[in-house]
């Protein structure tokens, strides 16, 4: 799926959750340098980029086999960390399914990323 595609899908979510009309530009699955797991969505409001995270998930490694056993070639462990670092538009896809993002809390727009 396109970054595009992957925009135009969360579009009416953000509308949605947010109440606002901006364009979304991007989103994108990432790991903060804590160890946290979010969701942003790049969303251009009237000419101002801000960020808004409807997913963060501070115990990212929760349950992460790779930690604590060593896994054969094919194997492959599928907490939200490992998922992430082996393919962060996937988990997005994944997660994209997860919830009715239109209904939950997109909090406080940023302007920039925090570290998460």
């Amino acid at each position: 799926m396109t970054e595009q595609e992957q925009a135009q899908l969360w579009q009416s979510d953000y509308e949605q959750a947010t109440g606002k009309r901006g364009k979304v530009t991007r989103v994108w699955g990432a790991l903060g340098r804590y160890g946290g797991a979010s969701i942003w969505v790049e969303v251009d409001e009237d000419g101002q980029t801000v960020y808004y995270s409807p997913y963060f998930n501070a115990t990212a490694s929760e349950g992460c086999v790779a930690e604590t056993e060593a896994l054969e070639p094919d194997e492959h462990c599928t907490c939200d960390r490992c998922y992430i670092e082996s393919d962060p538009d996937a988990w997005v896809d994944v997660m994209r399914g997860a919830t009715d993002w239109g209904a939950t809390d997109w909090g406080t727009p940023e302007t920039s990323i925090p570290a998460c």
